[in-house]
């Protein structure tokens, strides 16, 4: 607090907290680049980055969110939190109708506090898990682990998913092990316990790594990596786990064997009664069996089962972030040639039935022309315009960034019209600086 030039009181404080930063599946791995994570971690190996940097994660999520994220999410009877410590199962809470005092003296008594899928009512995780969804081609939860000083909420253990561990606030010593164990993918409906180890360990596995994440500092852990992690004794530890489920190839088969028993009704017959439990009956299966599994080898198509993901990856992205676009709408006359687009986190635009990832190259791009219109579709729009405009929106749906100026085939004014109209309906976002919050118009600005 001080006095302004003009001599009135200043009431702002002397150091602004930071701004929040929204974190993309690049910066989340940065200074490693997300090419190389793919090559040599995802779903093989364990990283650790530490960054030396506590403002990495700046802006995603403090303790004092803690009581802000309860209060928002407590309104859906479906949003639910846990407490949990090592050697005993964890207890389920509803967040809904939930005395605040409960949370506070299970903290307080060493209990972790877990609170469950965050992106669905937190902006910024929404934002990263529809980064991440969208470059891994998966599904994307985030859960929050907030460790008193001194505890372990969980005893050594695998997971499921794979995780990203984000170290948001204070400390926590990760122990990695030299074991994996197998765990079956989430996504199994009919044998979810192959392969499940029984909770615990008898002996503490050998030890591949010991670290400690710091605010800013990430740890990777692919699916089945055995592992422990505990709050230092005068340290409280807030973190993100960012757990991701990518598609198997048990998913993919199981996709295939139900479009293959679309052309084929054999599939689809049913089977003698109590054929799970008469020798018998089983005896007399295997031949069809191996009849069916010959079929579903000869008639299931890949490209099929691919546009059937496809589709359902479309499906899930028809939700625009909230990423502040309002903040975007009003600015619209700010945007010009040099300015630097970004098409928003988690939609995924096509033209006419084709999806181009980010990066794709252009010549990919299936354009669908009906009539003389080109047909841009993007979340819920659908957007028709002129064949002219193919090259433009042919380089807005390959690349992630790029300068309005870029925009091929277009006049001047035609590339500007385009990216507002884009803006406007929700597909893109100008890197715009930030807003002069000094600025007191004037007469001739009212």
């Amino acid at each position: 607090m001080g006095f302004r030039r003009d001599g009135m009181l200043d009431l702002s404080p002397s150091q602004p907290p930071p701004l929040a930063a929204p974190v993309s599946a690049a910066r989340l791995l940065a200074p490693l680049s997300f090419p190389e994570f793919l090559a040599r971690h995802w779903g093989r190996e364990h990283l650790v980055l530490h960054r030396s940097d506590p403002l990495h994660y700046r802006g995603l999520f403090s303790f004092e969110d803690v009581d802000r994220y309860i209060a928002l999410a407590g309104r859906d009877p479906a949003a639910q939190a846990a407490v949990g410590r090592a050697g005993a199962p964890p207890r389920s809470l509803r967040l809904q109708g939930l005395d605040a005092r409960e949370l506070y003296g299970q903290f307080q008594a060493g209990a972790t506090i877990l609170l469950e899928a965050i992106e669905r009512f937190w902006p910024a995780a929404a934002e990263l898990a529809a980064d991440l969804g969208e470059a891994l081609g998966a599904r994307v939860k985030i859960n929050v682990y907030l460790t008193p000083p001194g505890s372990q909420g969980a005893p050594i253990h695998p997971d499921v998913q794979d995780v990203f561990v984000l170290q948001l606030e204070g400390a926590k010593d990760w122990y990695v092990y030299d074991a994996a164990a197998f765990e079956p993918v989430p996504t199994l409906a009919f044998a979810p316990h192959v392969g499940r180890r029984a909770p615990g360990f008898e002996r503490e596995p050998p030890l591949a790594e010991r670290t400690r994440l710091e605010r800013g500092d990430l740890l990777y852990l692919p699916r089945g990596r055995v592992h422990r992690a505990v709050a230092p004794a005068a340290t409280p530890s807030l973190h993100w786990a960012v757990c991701v489920t990518p598609v198997y190839w048990v998913d993919v088969l199981k996709a295939a064997v139900e479009l293959a028993s679309a052309d084929h009704p054999e599939l689809a017959q049913p089977l003698p009664p109590h054929f799970e439990r008469d020798p018998a009956l089983r005896e007399a299966l295997r031949p069809l069996f191996a009849e069916a599994l010959r079929l579903v080898a000869e008639h299931a198509s890949l490209d099929r089962t691919a546009d059937l993901f496809a589709q359902a990856a479309r499906a899930r992205a028809r939700a625009y972030p909230a990423d502040g676009h309002f903040g975007q709408l009003v600015r619209l006359g700010e945007i010009a040639a040099d300015t630097v687009m970004e098409r928003r986190r988690g939609l995924l635009p096509r033209l006419g039935g084709a999806h181009l990832d980010a990066g794709a190259e252009l010549a990919s791009a299936r354009v669908e022309e009906d009539g003389g219109v080109v047909t841009l579709r993007f979340g819920t729009a659908e957007l028709r315009l002129a064949p002219g405009f193919r090259a433009a929106l042919e380089l807005i749906c390959g690349r992630r960034r790029f300068r309005v100026a870029e925009l091929p085939g277009l006049s001047a004014g035609d590339r500007l019209a385009l990216v507002r109209r884009l803006v406007r309906d929700g597909l893109l976002r100008a890197e715009l600086p930030p807003p002069d919050l000094d600025f007191v118009p004037g007469p001739e600005d009212r």
